[in-house]
């Protein structure tokens, strides 16, 4: 005869509190610890001001960097200001899609420098430029964001914010947790 089974679990029932337990000691890593709002803001705050630099240019970087490419590529496929053209319709899809593309690569640097700093390192502007590794995750992601976003939007507005802010941190865990799309 094997052990005794106790058959009084109720999987239904109200969760029970358990007592505060007192900490002692130091914590271990990865242990929840307590915090307040203040204390984050604060923290926040330091590390911006530490590396302030570095992520004000690198995001500059970046913005200035789209913005070329969306101009070069509106110039190039003729956009023009009559929005009934069909040369205006191709020259925004074309000028979308190389943005989406170039910002899958740059958007992936730049979660690394913001993680970098928000877990108390300094890194580099070279870190920018290291998003090869998760440009085909990342690039499906942000088109499946858009995609869904876009639906919930034609689907009473609501619904596409409500998707847009579930997805939001999606490319964190891409990007950190080498999840996949």
């Amino acid at each position: 005869e094997g052990p005794a089974v106790n058959y009084q679990y109720n999987p239904y029932a109200a969760p029970q509190a358990a007592p505060p337990q007192q900490l002692q000691g130091p914590i271990a890593p990865g242990t929840p610890q307590p915090w307040t709002v203040g204390e984050v803001v604060s923290l926040g705050w330091e590390r911006f001001k530490q590396n302030w630099a570095i992520l004000v240019f690198s995001y500059l970087i970046v913005a200035v960097i789209l913005q070329v490419i969306a101009r070069v590529t509106q110039t190039a496929l003729g956009m023009t200001a009559d929005f009934q053209s069909q040369s205006y319709w191709v020259a925004l899809g074309g000028s979308t899609l190389a943005n989406q593309i170039v910002n899958a690569y740059f958007q992936t640097g730049l979660l690394r420098i913001w993680l970098g700093v928000a877990r108390g390192q300094s890194p580099s502007f070279g870190v920018l430029f290291t998003g090869f590794d998760r440009f085909l995750p990342m690039l499906a992601l942000t088109l499946l964001m858009g995609l869904a976003s876009g639906l919930g939007l034609v689907l009473l507005i609501v619904p596409g914010v409500i998707v847009y802010l579930g997805l939001y941190l999606a490319p964190y865990y891409l990007v950190d947790a080498r999840m996949g799309p």
